[in-house]
């Protein structure tokens, strides 16, 4: 038989051994649930990035910032401007004053 101090030593080597070894499953473990938080943290961010285009493209904005459906500004401001002109035509043949600048 071995000597008891030979025994003791080896049950330490092995209990040891064994921790050592749950360790490193411990932090395998935990480097593969950081990765799934990570992949699924990627997956919302691009979920989120498909859902702001689509509700753009929804709106008629283009991927420059401006609005596909509205109309330009140029056109805005000259039909108002005619608009305009042609208001103040209107009330200046009817005997008002037309103090429009």
């Amino acid at each position: 038989m071995t000597d008891p101090v030979s025994l003791r030593n080896l049950l330490s080597n092995s209990v040891y051994a064994e921790q050592i070894n749950a360790g490193q499953i411990q932090g395998q473990e935990h480097d593969r649930q950081r990765q799934v938080r990570l992949r699924q943290q990627e997956i919302q961010e691009e979920a989120l990035s498909v859902a702001k285009t689509l509700a753009s493209e929804q709106m008629g904005v283009n991927r420059d910032g401006k609005n596909q459906n509205a109309p330009d500004e140029k056109n805005d401001r000259r039909k108002k401007k005619k608009s305009d002109a042609s208001e103040s035509q209107n009330t200046a043949g009817e005997g008002h004053i037309d103090l429009t600048i």
